[in-house]
């Protein structure tokens, strides 16, 4: 900021020169004091000049009727979720009124190291929309699996002073926190003598280590799922994030938990956000009409998802409409249904009535491309024999009910799923299998096979569980996306379609592959490190539907579920309770590995 632009500024305040665009006569809320009033918003280069009356710009608009709101402020989220690169990731924002998202590139470092996380950079420079980058905290995510990469402290050290870097992502090791392990604790430390910032993770972590956690400065955390853990993590001076996504719907039932004296500690986030979600029910402005609908007044809804997440992550210089601020705006027409009409980022209006008004430049993917390196043969993977208990003797008539070569059964562990959580449950269930211990589909069960195989450097481990709940009953689905480590995920009711679908994604590099009576029925290439689509977010949108539509129309997967984004936590082994990664069956709550048969 040179002297001669805050004189610019100051002088268009002061109505002694014009402003470089005026919007006119707009409802303006003022999250500061909780006042609507009708006022010019006098706009200065990429700042507001001033908020009043009779001001006068090169170029004005006309904003009679509508309600002038600050741009709202993505406080979490994975752009790799949405499966868009962040060009067009950025474009789908802005149409909703977002004009800046803290961003955790966890996925793509998991799996491509910090060449990840420079690509996301250099790609998100090429869209208005404000994307700020926290370096991924724990990469990879616990030791109880295998990434395509290991970020250490040193590693961090040179991103941490840079401007785009508000701090560190999602410190997912609570244990280590408050444990003092060392490497956790070196990160730590790097982020605060940098003067930055760490978020949290930590779902479960209550009393004591709730307060070994905090001690170490973290004061965010998005995984609440009760009253009593909110109010723990407000009274103890944490942000609160409040999550609605694709497949986390904690917001409503946490929003009982907002009273006017804790609000200006809750923040809206989405932490993953689908395409299809995107362009169907938008971004935070959903956010903002379930608020509404579900009893907050309007304008604390709108602190949520602006002011609130600024000052959260020290972001002086947005959140409000106010002098000095950028001019972030979006313009809606009421505070109920927040439809967005138009949308100023940096004082540069980039949408209006559902366009885009620039054009989406993309960044080259060669340095982010595939990575999908099984090594072995899929079908070995596949393979999973147990012990097996032989059946009793049975008429012939009982028999016949039976899977067709059924010899015997076994008792296993099940990965529960549960319809709008990432939670799971450790389920018992008895399988049938063959003579040789091999795992036979039973129509009347809702249990089929899941394998995790590691794909980033060849190691040739792979994880065999059983899940139910998914309600798959025919063929198999694949999937490179598999929080945190995004190894090669399939779950079938028979090895040949699990096969085919793992070879697909393995020729393809990366993506989700549906198959059934051996052969591809549907697929959606992720080319971008088996993350993200190189695809325009209509294109996304479209093949995953036509590919959701099919998983639960052929497949038969609970329509309660999103089959993709709901099946990739399956292996997230820092979400409770039952999760498999490529390194075996790992129980939260026993704090380890696990066998998967009973004994």
């Amino acid at each position: 900021m040179t002297k001669s632009e805050l004189k610019d500024r100051i002088d268009v305040a002061m109505h002694r020169r014009p402003a470089d665009l005026v919007i006119k006569h707009a409802n303006v809320v003022n999250v500061f004091t909780g006042d609507i009033q009708e006022e010019d918003i006098a706009i200065c280069k990429d700042r507001i000049a001033a908020v009043g009356i009779d001001y006068q710009g090169e170029k004005e608009i006309d904003a009679k009727g509508l309600f002038a709101i600050p741009g709202l402020i993505e406080s979490h989220i994975h752009i790799e979720s949405s499966m868009l690169t962040p060009e067009e990731f950025g474009r789908l924002l802005l149409l909703r009124g977002t004009t800046t998202a803290v961003c955790d590139p966890h996925e793509i470092v998991n799996v491509c190291g910090m060449s990840g996380f420079d690509y996301m950079r250099r790609a998100a420079r090429r869209s208005p929309l404000d994307m700020k980058f926290m370096i991924p905290s724990c990469v990879p995510s616990t030791p109880f699996e295998h990434s395509g990469a290991r970020v250490l402290a040193d590693d961090m050290e040179a991103y941490i002073h840079e401007e785009d870097v508000p701090g560190l992502g999602e410190m997912m090791n609570a244990v280590g926190v408050y444990n003092g392990q060392e490497d956790v604790l070196e990160k730590i430390a790097m982020a605060e003598t940098g003067g930055k910032m760490v978020d949290g993770h930590s779902p479960g972590i209550v009393g004591e280590e709730l307060a070994g956690y905090l001690a170490a400065g973290i004061r965010t955390d998005h995984e609440c799922y009760t009253a009593e853990e909110m109010r723990e993590r407000l009274a103890r001076g944490m942000y609160v994030m409040l999550r609605y996504g694709s497949a986390c719907h904690e917001l409503p039932q946490l929003l009982k938990n907002v009273t006017p004296f804790n609000a200006r500690r809750c923040v809206l986030c989405s932490d993953d956000r689908q395409a299809a979600t995107l362009l169907r029910n938008g971004d935070l402005d959903e956010l903002l009409r379930i608020c509404v609908r579900e009893g907050i007044d309007p304008i604390v809804a709108v602190q949520m998802a602006t002011i609130n997440a600024a000052e959260c992550y020290g972001f002086r210089d947005r959140g409000a409409i106010v002098p000095a601020m950028r001019a972030d705006i979006a313009l809606v027409s009421d505070l109920t249904s927040f439809s967005v009409k138009k949308v100023f980022a940096a004082g540069s209006l980039v949408a209006e009535d559902g366009r885009y008004l620039l054009e989406v430049t993309r960044e080259k993917i060669d340095a982010v491309a595939g990575r999908m390196h099984v090594a072995g043969q899929v079908r070995d993977h596949i393979r999973m024999q147990l012990n097996s208990s032989a059946l009793p003797e049975m008429s012939p008539d009982k028999r016949g009910l039976l899977p067709e070569g059924a010899a015997g059964t076994a008792r296993v562990h099940c990965i529960g799923m549960q319809p709008g959580s990432i939670l799971s449950t450790d389920e018992i269930r008895d399988v049938y299998v063959d003579g040789e211990g091999n795992f036979i589909y039973d129509p009347s069960s809702d249990v089929a096979k899941m394998i995790v195989m590691e794909r980033h450097n060849g190691l040739g481990t792979a994880g065999k569980a059983f899940v139910c709940g998914y309600g798959i009953n025919r063929g198999a689905i694949a999937s490179s996306i598999a929080h945190d480590s995004h190894n090669l995920l399939v779950v079938g009711t028979n090895d040949k379609d699990m096969e085919v679908a793992a070879n697909r994604l393995i020729k393809t590099g990366g993506g989700v592959c549906l198959a059934g009576d051996g052969e591809v029925i549907a697929e959606l290439p992720l080319p971008v490190a088996g993350l993200m689509s190189d695809r325009s977010g209509m294109e996304v949108s479209d093949a995953l539907k036509q590919l959701e539509d099919i998983a639960k129309r052929h497949l038969g997967i609970n329509s309660q579920l999103e089959p993709v984004m709901s099946l990739a936590f399956m292996s997230l082994p820092v979400v409770p309770d039952l999760k498999l990664t490529d390194m075996g069956l790992y129980s939260v709550k026993a704090g380890g590995f696990i066998p998967v048969e009973v004994s």
